[in-house]
């Protein structure tokens, strides 16, 4: 990788953590104690945009900044608590939605971006309850009602948003001639 490419890498993969780390912020508090956040929405498209690899990298990268206590993660929390706190199971599977995003954008199909980024959401979201399980000493049907049951509606819209927000800068990225 020459310095010039080496250089593109850092800017997309630092473009694409602050705009996952302001969509964290945009976060409604739920009964639950799992918050609705677009923190699915931008992970998905951060996938789907710079590839598996690239995406993977921001993705790590932004929980890395907040394991190292940047208040990047939703309602601005930070630090390796979080991680390890009833919502950190949703936070650890984000690098399996990334990936999952990045090989469904390999193809420029818009079916093939609905199924594999639909199962990357049901994998983080099943992960999540299974932590959430765990964390809190309650059963798995129970953790699924309060924090799978919640999203299943708006994980189904923000999955068709990606898709069709991925459409969209994936084809001003080509005609603006920007290499991603």
């Amino acid at each position: 990788m020459d310095k010039k490419t080496s250089v593109r890498y850092m800017a997309h993969v630092g473009l694409f953590v602050a705009f996952i780390a302001v969509c964290s912020q945009i976060s409604v508090p739920l009964a639950g104690g799992v918050p609705f956040t677009l923190q699915t929405f931008a992970i998905s498209l951060t996938g789907l945009i710079l590839g598996w690899k690239k995406g993977l990298c921001a993705v790590l990268v932004y929980i890395l900044l907040g394991a190292a206590g940047a208040p990047v993660f939703a309602q601005f929390r930070g630090g390796f608590g979080v991680l390890l706190g009833p919502t950190g199971g949703f936070i650890l599977a984000f690098p399996i939605l990334a990936v999952m995003s990045g090989f469904a954008g390999h193809k420029d199909n818009l079916l093939r971006w609905v199924v594999v980024i639909s199962i990357g959401v049901a994998l983080l979201l099943l992960f999540g309850a299974v932590f959430f399980s765990i964390h809190g000493g309650i059963g798995l049907s129970q953790s699924l009602g309060a924090t799978v049951s919640p999203f299943i509606i708006s994980s189904a819209i923000q999955v068709g948003l990606v898709v069709a927000a991925g459409k969209v800068l994936r084809h001003a990225i080509v005609k603006s001639g920007i290499s991603i």
